[in-house]
């Protein structure tokens, strides 16, 4: 009797080892992303903790997996900081990713206080980033008119803070164009 007890307790060692040993099945969850349609979002960035930036669009999707939020044709957009508005933006696709910055293939963003309007564009795959830690729009083209301005102005693989202050650009490999009016000289200057 003993030995049977014994023969059976090897048998279910042995198959508990078995089973054990079997690959697991991957149990996948479904990709879950919740829709909103007609939204209004804040976003207050940790980076810059003065700015408030204000969209509204038709279509929101945030994914929690990734973290990130898209807005769809952004009806409007802008940037506050301290109460007042420095410029506002549209664009057909936003992507709030989880760094807090703003990603989009095309982005218009309008500075109110210099009246220019920065129309940046993504190229080669290479989106638009509007960086909140660096407090900079970075772009692989920018066209750009406004007060003080020619007609034609344009850059590519610019790097700008939003004030302006701080402007690099690389066109090495590209043609950039800007002009400038002069008060002194009201023609037009390369």
């Amino acid at each position: 009797m003993l030995r049977y007890i014994l023969v059976g307790s090897v048998l279910v060692i042995l198959t508990l080892v078995a089973l054990s040993l079997l690959p697991a099945k991957k149990q996948e969850s479904p990709r879950i992303t919740i829709d909103l349609t007609n939204v209004s979002v804040a976003l207050y960035p940790l980076s810059d903790p003065v700015a408030v930036w204000r969209f509204t669009a038709p279509n929101l999707d945030y994914d929690p997996e990734s973290r990130e939020t898209k807005l769809y044709n952004l009806v409007e957009g802008d940037r506050s900081v301290a109460g007042e508005r420095d410029f506002s933006l549209v664009s057909d696709e936003i992507i709030i990713d989880p760094a807090e910055n703003l990603i989009g293939n095309h982005i218009e963003v309008h500075l109110l206080d210099a009246d220019w309007l920065l129309k940046l564009q993504g190229r080669n795959g290479e989106p638009v980033t509007i960086d909140q830690s660096k407090g900079k729009f970075l772009t692989p083209m920018l066209d750009f008119t406004g007060r003080g301005l020619g007609a034609e102005n344009h850059a590519e693989n610019v790097s700008v803070n939003f004030d302006l202050t701080d402007f690099m650009s690389d066109c090495l490999d590209a043609t950039c164009v800007n002009q400038f009016s002069d008060k002194a000289n009201p023609k037009e200057q390369r």
